[in-house]
């Protein structure tokens, strides 16, 4: 007998991840979800709808990534790595719509393959993209952390955006103290670390059921490298494993990725779903009125990755017959790069399928006027070439 609110095994969660590793259509999702609410109620006495379920899944994550890998297997697709698996697994609970479905998306939250919706969860969330904010949430509450010190935030973004959320110490250094010695060094940067963390600790306290006491000042003595939000150790700066962080330009640069992935294996729904998730997350230029040195080529390179999101994404739009969504992509990588000869082209082959000729001259001699303009350059002959074949 099933113990009251436990699945009975494995089984139904190996459907779940059948189910992900190929997409289904809605009706199908939604009788998944029933089969699973079923399995969720007590096994003993009646059973009625909407009774809660206590329990967690039997099976472990790892156990769950491994079922994964095997249905990937049985469908034909290479497995990769657990961690592919699991961005492979939460691509298409976002995509199908599983993962608003009430039991099976808790079922896949508990087993930490999706994001949980727990309202006790508390997180530091790090926006990063257009105006800085940095703020700690838990359900419905949130606080803003603030520093006596605009380098405070600089630094905070400076590791956030290093690969790993770490960053060598020296590099911390030649970033915001390149000429100063090492005396000079170490009367800046340990106040400056702890300014940093007692404002996150103030935000995290003010969420939490009950304020936690007031972190120690490492600048009055404690020892820096025991930092509880940023920690000082083996030569390096890092953002703190204890802590649930999320960054967003670091949210966009996976979602690119897992999308980029989806698209290689043919699963456009998919990429579509999760490029337009980072679409949204692109407010503006990283650390708009930021003026440093080491934020411009970290800017760029996210303008690029942006830019080039963005015309990938108008691509599959039009490949699963959307013109409309498709068009609204291509304009905003216009935007931000408007000499993309092959963007122009792909806009005016979508005006042509709308039956708009007017909107392809437009588009044809808007694109003729920039080159002219910026390079000195006509359009490419198979560019001219499409536009007559497209007017004819």
């Amino acid at each position: 007998m099933t113990p009251p609110g436990r699945v009975r095994g494995d089984r139904d969660l190996v459907v779940v991840l059948a189910l992900l590793a190929h997409e289904q259509p809605p009706a199908a999702l939604a009788a998944l979800d029933r089969e699973l609410a079923m399995a969720m109620v007590p096994a003993v006495g009646s059973p009625a709808a909407g009774v809660p379920a206590a329990g967690v899944p039997a099976a472990s994550q790892a156990a769950l990534v491994a079922a994964l890998e095997g249905q990937l297997v049985a469908h034909g697709l290479a497995p990769g790595t657990a961690a592919t698996a699991r961005e492979r697994l939460h691509g298409h609970a976002v995509a199908s719509g599983l993962a608003r479905l009430p039991e099976t998306s808790r079922l896949l939250a508990a087993s930490g393959l999706l994001p949980s919706s727990d309202p006790a969860v508390t997180r530091l969330e790090v926006s990063l993209m257009g105006l800085p904010l940095v703020r700690a949430t838990r359900g419905l509450l949130a606080a803003e952390a603030r520093w006596p010190m605009r380098r405070c935030g600089e630094l905070l973004a400076f590791v956030a955006t290093s690969p790993g959320g770490e960053a060598a110490r020296q590099a911390v250094v030649d970033a915001f103290w390149p000429d100063a010695d090492a005396e000079l060094v170490r009367l800046n940067l340990n106040p400056t670390l702890s300014h940093l963390r007692r404002g996150l600790e103030r935000a995290l306290a003010a969420v939490r059921p009950t304020r936690a006491a007031e972190p120690a000042d490492a600048a009055a003595g404690g020892d820096i490298g025991q930092l509880a939000t940023i920690v000082v150790e083996g030569g390096l700066v890092r953002l703190s494993g204890t802590i649930d962080w999320w960054i967003d330009a670091v949210e966009i640069e996976r979602l690119a990725t897992l999308g980029s992935r989806a698209e290689a294996v043919g699963e456009l729904a998919t990429a579509a779903e999760l490029w337009s998730q980072a679409r949204q997350l692109y407010r503006g230029p990283l650390l708009a009125g930021v003026d440093a040195a080491w934020v411009e080529p970290r800017r760029q390179a996210l303008r690029r990755l942006y830019t080039a999101l963005l015309r990938d994404l108008g691509t599959v739009l039009t490949r699963l017959d959307r013109p409309q969504e498709a068009l609204d992509a291509y304009r905003q990588s216009l935007l931000e790069e408007p000499l993309q000869e092959a963007v122009h082209s792909a806009v005016m082959g979508l005006y042509a399928r709308l039956g708009r000729r007017d909107l392809v001259r437009r588009q044809f001699q808007r694109l003729c006027s920039l080159l002219f303009d910026d390079l000195g350059v006509e359009p490419m002959a198979e560019t001219t070439e499409e536009y007559h074949r497209l007017m004819a």
